[in-house]
């Protein structure tokens, strides 16, 4: 964990690496990284930092969970610059509102891999959901998102499942449940 990194406060959440790309076409590599914590503690979300010099280039703040396996880089908006894709993990900690989100559901964030700032977010699960995200690259060169969107089984409970198709601006496609 860490208590402070190059002047600014993480507190005592665990930086995880979600993968390096130039996010901000610069020409040099940025770090992309959640800031896990639990039990409603802060600051969870996502943070990203230059290579070379450490600085922090942007965070964003949220109230669920992001664990770096629900994390994916892709062009959402055109700019040939990469952003940032995150599902959650509704943890029910009461973690407070971020955003006007909080941890009791579970969101997939579009997130501009230049700046850190929303581009969108949907809500696609209740409590103790997590979202996938899988980019779906097309043969005509377009792409496309598929959510994995599944409960953790409860003793007695599987939990239940759902596949949900988004376009790249956020829009609800289909989903499949059983």
């Amino acid at each position: 964990s860490v208590e402070r990194l190059n002047g600014n406060v993480i507190g005592r959440a665990v930086l995880m690496p979600c993968f390096v790309r130039d996010m901000t076409g610069d020409g040099d590599l940025d770090l992309v990284a959640t800031m896990f914590i639990g039990f409603g503690q802060n600051p969870r979300g996502i943070i990203c930092f230059d290579v070379k010099s450490g600085e922090t280039i942007w965070t964003h703040t949220m109230a669920p969970l992001i664990a770096p396996k629900f994390v994916q880089s892709v062009d959402l908006n055109g700019d040939e610059l990469p952003d940032v894709l995150a599902g959650s993990y509704s943890t029910c900690n009461f973690d407070g509102e971020h955003d006007g989100m909080d941890d009791r559901h579970a969101y997939l964030y579009a997130l501009s891999g230049r700046t850190g700032s929303s581009i969108w977010a949907r809500c696609l699960g209740g409590e103790f959901t997590n979202i996938e995200p899988i980019i779906d690259r097309q043969a005509n060169g377009r792409a496309a998102i598929i959510a994995w969107v599944h409960e953790d089984g409860r003793p007695n409970d599987v939990g239940r499942s759902a596949l949900v198709r988004l376009t790249l601006s956020g829009d609800v496609i289909a989903r499949y449940e059983h």
